[in-house]
């Protein structure tokens, strides 16, 4: 329980008593799909309760902003300094360096909007029937393969830091413990669909990863919050294929 609720209160905005160090945090890494399946949750409540009141696009604009509220946009903050330090950064130390700067430059706005404005059209476009559950399943399988990006990679600075304890202090069988609730959540709701979409999963991000790690030798806090933002991309996009082709 207690690497439960410091897994909550790493990736969300839930109120949570106590402070938590680095050791801490590395054994709360299994439990991401838990606390994806808790926003999952929030985000479908929101949903079947707008939905009869507001229009579909509305709703979906308000959803990514509950989405942005309840993680304080800490992914979104991962993303973006990913994106500043992978396009302005010449060689993996400079990378790093802009990556640690506070400020935001220009390419971190441009993707934001872009990844925003494909969540939101991709929100718009997926069929009724299939709402809820990707509602429910992008945020589990946005943590759970945040695990998997850590397991299989090494902190990318010489020097400590917050993505240390995700990256050095974790290994392949922190995934599979994280992997119990998302594949029996993901099955459960989209039986032969869900096969799929954990194929994909882990082999984008996989690639993902690997393309991370060439870029800058390693993992940091930033680029796993930036594989959970794009993973969460892939994720609605996967669904809404597969609902136009009938899979």
């Amino acid at each position: 329980m207690k690497n439960l609720l410091t897994a909550i209160q790493f990736l969300t905005r839930i109120p949570v008593p106590g402070q938590v160090g680095n050791g801490k945090m590395s054994r709360s890494m299994p439990y991401f799909p838990a606390v994806g399946l808790l926003i999952g949750g929030i985000l479908v409540i929101i949903n079947l309760t707008l939905s009869p009141f507001f229009p579909r696009l509305l709703v979906d604009v308000l959803l990514l902003i509950t989405l942005i509220l309840v993680t304080g946009a800490f992914h979104l903050d991962g993303f973006a300094d990913t994106i500043d330090g992978f396009y302005a950064g010449r060689s993996k130390e400079e990378a790093l360096k802009i990556m640690r700067d506070a400020r935001i430059g220009a390419m971190a706005v441009i993707g934001l909007i872009c990844l925003l404005g494909l969540k939101l059209a991709l929100l718009y476009e997926i069929p009724e029937m299939f709402k809820s559950i990707s509602l429910l399943v992008m945020p589990v399988i946005g943590r759970w393969m945040m695990a998997l990006s850590g397991a299989v990679s090494a902190y990318a600075r010489s020097s400590g830091g917050l993505g240390e304890a995700f990256t050095n202090r974790v290994g392949l069988k922190d995934f599979i413990y994280a992997s119990f609730l998302p594949v029996v959540l993901i099955l459960g709701l989209l039986q032969i669909r869900g096969i799929i979409l954990i194929f994909l999963a882990v082999i984008f991000t996989l690639c993902l990863t690997a393309y991370i790690k060439k870029k800058i030798g390693g993992m940091t806090g930033d680029t796993l919050g930036a594989v959970n933002e794009i993973v969460e991309v892939m994720v609605l996009l996967s669904i809404l294929m597969m609902a136009g082709f009938n899979l």
